[in-house]
């Protein structure tokens, strides 16, 4: 749709965007049971042409801060690598090899939620999930699939529909 992400500031601007959804349309929404810990703490994070939310920590900001500069919070160290990988992936580097070297590049405890908002190259418009070793689940409903750090928390959302499914350690899915 016409509308941006910057737009859903709350509940009833998020239902009001909820209706103008149309398929191929990509609604990236965080909701947190605690309070923001850190930061800015404003998710979902755009960064560039990537905005991704985050559940963990990153831990090596020193080495990060080194070689992709400071930040107000942590998660915005995933975009840039991320979009540094992607730079690469235009030149032949597929997107499993791209999370694979996030991983190596990236330590500590995470899952993650992102989208890259170019409108071409390997990982236009795809919505990509990717856990070490922080919890993630998800299950496919007939309006889309939904995400959560604890499988109990998808219950509601399943309603019997589909299996609830987790996210092995230190992998990823991807959804077009």
């Amino acid at each position: 749709s016409d509308r941006s992400f910057s737009e859903v500031v709350g509940l009833g601007s998020f239902v009001s965007l909820l209706q103008d959804l149309v398929p191929g349309d990509v609604l990236l929404w965080n909701c947190r049971a605690r309070p923001m810990t850190e930061g800015v703490g404003a998710q979902p994070i755009v960064e560039n042409t990537v905005v991704l939310t985050h559940n963990g920590v990153v831990g090596n900001e020193e080495e990060l801060r080194k070689e992709y500069g400071p930040v107000e919070i942590d998660s915005q160290w995933i975009a840039r690598v991320w979009s540094e990988q992607m730079k690469v992936a235009s030149y032949g580097l597929e997107i499993r090899e791209s999370l694979q070297k996030m991983a190596l590049i990236l330590s500590g405890g995470f899952a993650v939620l992102m989208v890259n908002t170019e409108f071409s190259g390997p990982a236009a418009k795809l919505l990509i999930a990717f856990r070490d070793f922080k919890p993630l689940s998800y299950v496919r409903t007939s309006w889309g699939v939904v995400f959560a750090s604890e499988q109990e928390m998808l219950s509601d959302v399943s309603m019997k529909e589909t299996e609830v499914k987790e996210l092995l350690a230190f992998s990823a899915v991807v959804f077009n």
